[in-house]
């Protein structure tokens, strides 16, 4: 039987937090808004937006959406993800 996209994340939700993870300790990033940034932002997920085709037109291989989720963290590269990340950890310490 096919798991619904709700399904999947609560799934990993409950795998993660049998690991002793809360749901404020994850970060789902994803390039798809129809598949991820929309239905992980509903649940209440932080989201991580890496908007690969930042500048072209369409959706690429993913359906488009009609209404783009805003994410709580938006970059275009995961090169941009780790730095924002590495100075932020600098900047902890």
């Amino acid at each position: 039987m096919r798991k619904t996209r709700s399904e999947v994340f609560a799934f990993a939700r409950a795998k993660l937090a049998s690991h002793g993870f809360t749901q404020a300790d994850n970060l789902h990033t994803a390039q798809s808004q129809y598949h991820d940034i929309g239905i992980a932002k509903s649940l209440g997920l932080a989201t991580c937006w890496i908007e690969r085709r930042h500048g072209q037109p369409g959706f690429g291989g993913t359906l488009a959406v009609k209404q783009i989720t805003p994410p709580d963290y938006h970059y275009f590269t995961l090169a941009q993800l780790a730095d924002a990340v590495e100075t932020n950890a600098s900047a902890a310490v």
